[in-house]
């Protein structure tokens, strides 16, 4: 859910003993664009505590899941300064950690928005209330920079309200924080959502919106802004599709380049393409499987001659594009023809359809006119 959006994830796991306070491989900390927190009372290495404090006094995001409201706290007094932050609940997380309802196997969680945050894009694909299998905890005493976002309560209805989901950003920092998170909740997609949400919004990403209406991208032509990928402008639909799609757009050339060569520049598209102007093809970057190779860094800048468009008439440009993983589309701007030292951008709205068929390069009925 994250490697195909253009993440590297390293994982940083400490030994499964609770007396061994090794955490192998933790100088990852010190690169790290996010952090992710997973850790119930442990000692840590002080050069781990200190790269994690230099993370987030630079102003670096975290996402921390349940147990990570007491991560570094040792129970009873035993908190060398060094090797433990007691207070890392209220000082980054901002709120109390204050135990939790009920021992022994929990029975369940009714988990609900907030009214007053219920717009914000966290809780996008989200259901409006769901169940999870972790305990309650008794979260106090929210610090002003806190949105709460969802509210828990026992499933026998006996405990208080207390929020269970929240972002914090004191100190312009990007914080969110759950305390929802017992092994079984990683198999409920409404949990998964919820920590994928908050991790994209952490890293201020896009954050994929209710779910839309199906399109038929396949079966038939849709639009598609240009520029920018397939995956950002289909408001999440096509979120996992690599291979190949087409792009096509109509415009009509002035007449007053009549004569003139001009050229059609397609920048900057993931990963490999080939272009098309009324069916003709004028070039392209990369090379398609079985030899696939990323034409990323080829300049994308095709010769279209003074013969290869008609002035004054309508044209067809079509893009044929393989995505071999990650996004697809037009990353940079978008395609412009050049002519005479006038450009013609085609920003806008283009024809996009996923597959792959050679005829799609051809003219058909569908121009505007």
């Amino acid at each position: 859910e994250l490697e195909w959006r253009g993440y590297r994830v390293r994982q940083v796991l400490a030994s499964p003993r609770t007396d061994d306070f090794e955490f192998p491989d933790w100088e990852a900390i010190r690169d790290a664009d996010l952090v992710v927190l997973s850790v119930r009372r442990r000692q840590a290495p002080a050069g781990m505590l200190a790269a994690l404090r230099a993370h987030l006094d630079a102003g670096k995001p975290l996402v921390a899941v349940r147990t990570s409201s007491h991560a570094f706290e040792m129970r009873g007094s035993d908190n060398p300064p060094n090797t433990t932050w007691a207070d890392f609940d209220t000082e980054i997380l901002g709120a109390d950690y204050h135990d939790h309802y009920g021992k022994g196997p929990c029975r369940e969680t009714l988990v609900t928005r907030i009214p007053e945050t219920a717009g914000h894009p966290i809780l996008n694909n989200l259901p409006a209330g769901f169940q999870s299998t972790s305990h309650l905890y008794r979260s106090r005493n929210l610090f002003r920079t806190v949105t709460p976002l969802l509210n828990g309560r026992t499933g026998d209805g006996k405990s208080e309200t207390e929020p269970v989901a929240w972002v914090n950003t004191r100190e312009n920092r990007r914080v969110f924080y759950t305390s929802l998170g017992d092994p079984d909740d990683f198999a409920d997609p409404a949990f998964r959502r919820l920590l994928l949400n908050g991790i994209l919004w952490a890293v201020d990403d896009f954050i994929p919106p209710h779910e839309p209406p199906p399109l038929d991208y396949a079966g038939a032509w849709q639009g598609m802004a240009v520029p920018g990928t397939w995956e950002d402008n289909s408001a999440g639909r096509l979120a996992r599709h690599d291979g190949f799609a087409w792009y096509r757009c109509w415009v009509r050339v002035p007449a007053t380049w009549a004569g003139r060569s001009a050229r059609l520049r397609v920048p900057e598209v993931y990963n490999a393409h080939e272009a098309f102007v009324n069916g003709r093809r004028v070039g392209g970057a990369g090379s398609f499987p079985p030899a696939y190779a990323n034409g990323l860094g080829e300049p994308g800048d095709h010769d279209l001659g003074n013969t290869g468009l008609r002035p004054g008439d309508w044209n067809l440009i079509a893009v044929r594009i393989y995505d071999h993983d990650g996004r697809g589309g037009f990353k940079g701007t978008a395609p412009a023809l050049v002519a005479g030292g006038e450009a013609m951008p085609l920003a806008g709205e283009w024809q996009f359809r996923t597959g792959d068929d050679p005829a799609w390069a051809l003219p058909d009925d569908s121009h505007p006119d």
